[in-house]
């Protein structure tokens, strides 16, 4: 009998708090540095106004998307047959037999996992994530998502 318990395994990369809270505010800063200075002149003096105008309505908008998708992030352990999802504010244990699919994006530079979860959970329907960084062609899957699929199958038979 082991008396020593095992260490839940980090899946998600551990640059997560950070994407999650330092980039999209200096995302939409910088941004936001450059639309005004359109908006303002300080660019280009001879830019027409409805230009200066969109310039600060592109901002708002991609401002918007950034926050929302960097937002989205979840730090995510594997504990067994279970995920140990935390958004920063609270740790919700989810069951992998409750994972319906496991999705991954292919044409990122840093590849993202979705999760779509059978039930709504006090993070939501879905868990998204950055896995570790594993260098690797673009239409490979990557460990972290081939390792939850195959994990996942075993959790439901």
């Amino acid at each position: 009998m082991d008396d020593h318990p095992t260490q839940p395994e980090r899946l998600s990369s551990a640059m997560t708090p950070w994407l999650r809270t330092g980039v999209p505010p200096l995302t939409v800063v910088c941004l936001g540095v450059v639309a005004v200075g359109l908006s303002l002149g300080y660019f280009d003096p001879t830019l027409p106004s409805l230009a200066r105008g969109l310039a600060l309505a592109v901002w708002m908008v991609v401002s918007f998307f950034v926050f929302k998708w960097f937002r989205s992030l979840r730090q995510v352990w594997l504990d067994g047959d279970d995920l140990l999802v935390d958004d920063g504010e609270r740790r919700v244990r989810i069951p992998l037999r409750e994972v319906t699919d496991v999705r991954q994006s292919r044409l990122q530079k840093h590849k993202t996992i979705t999760l779509d979860l059978t039930r709504n959970t006090p993070l939501g329907d879905k868990v998204r994530f950055v896995p570790h960084f594993a260098l690797m062609p673009g239409f490979m899957d990557h460990p972290v998502a081939k390792e939850l699929r195959e994990r996942r199958e075993r959790a439901l038979a």
